[in-house]
């Protein structure tokens, strides 16, 4: 019986990773498919393209909704599991990138989860918090994006100088 309980729970701890990846999975090629295309900003005097803005904002708001740790009582966890997905797989875009700058696309989505990354901040203020690793690795996960992208930032605007 032990046994089969140990199994069961491994199955849905694997279950339980195989559906976050393939949300996380989902949210990043939906952000990618609304992309800029190249040369939109070239000519700043020319309207906005109203469909593509919807669909940008869609997609943040389904991403914002898939990690949304706003409001009170417990944290949900599959939603802590979704943040630290995105935002690792956004510091992994961000830090194998041979690009100068990191995507927009990637920039985009990572400006997206900032109230919940406010309200795990407020968790370390609790030394007694059960979520304290968990906010801990997510916002370490943040920072390192953060970090990578200033210090491609900072090497862009030193070349140019």
């Amino acid at each position: 019986e032990n046994s089969n309980s140990a199994r069961a729970r491994t199955i849905s701890i694997g279950i339980e990773q195989i559906v976050v990846d393939r949300i996380c999975e989902c949210c990043i090629v939906l952000s990618q498919k609304c992309a800029y295309p190249p040369g939109y900003f070239d000519n700043l005097v020319e309207s906005n393209d109203d469909d593509l803005e919807i669909e940008r904002n869609d997609v943040r708001d389904l991403v914002r909704a898939v990690c949304n740790l706003e409001g009170s009582g417990d944290l949900p966890q599959v939603s802590l599991f979704l943040l630290e997905s995105i935002l690792r797989h956004c510091a992994n875009e961000v830090s194998t990138s041979n690009e100068a700058l990191p995507s927009e696309t990637v920039v985009h989505v990572l400006s997206t989860p900032a109230k919940s990354l406010y309200r795990l901040s407020r968790i370390l203020q609790d030394p007694n918090d059960p979520n304290k690793p968990a906010a801990e690795r997510i916002l370490h996960a943040a920072f390192d994006c953060l970090y990578v992208t200033c210090g491609k930032l900072i090497d862009v605007f030193s070349k140019s100088a």
